[in-house]
């Protein structure tokens, strides 16, 4: 399995996979987190781009499929997918 930090992805998992009190942990500014995601796939970049340049052409949206691990916590199936962030747009002049 390759292993990528996460940037720019969108992860896709179920509602409620977190208790409140263990999501308040997650966003605690004082501690840092190690976040990985593991593909099955070896082409999981090409399939990942491609999905991208489909799901613009198409207006759909195409996950692919991994493990994502969040400290010691492992979740069994994400979905990731690119998505563009669009520049903040400065309305003061």
């Amino acid at each position: 399995m390759k292993q990528i930090p996460v940037l720019v992805f969108i992860l896709y998992f179920p509602i409620g996979l977190f208790s409140q009190a263990e999501g308040d942990s997650l966003f605690n500014i004082m501690q840092v987190h190690t976040i990985g995601i593991n593909f099955s796939q070896t082409d999981f970049w090409t399939q990942i781009v491609n999905n991208k340049t489909f799901d613009d052409t198409y207006d759909s949206s195409t996950y692919i499929p991994a493990q994502m691990s969040i400290d010691d916590d492992i979740i069994d199936s994400v979905g990731i997918q690119f998505i563009i962030i669009p520049q903040p747009i400065n309305l003061s002049g």
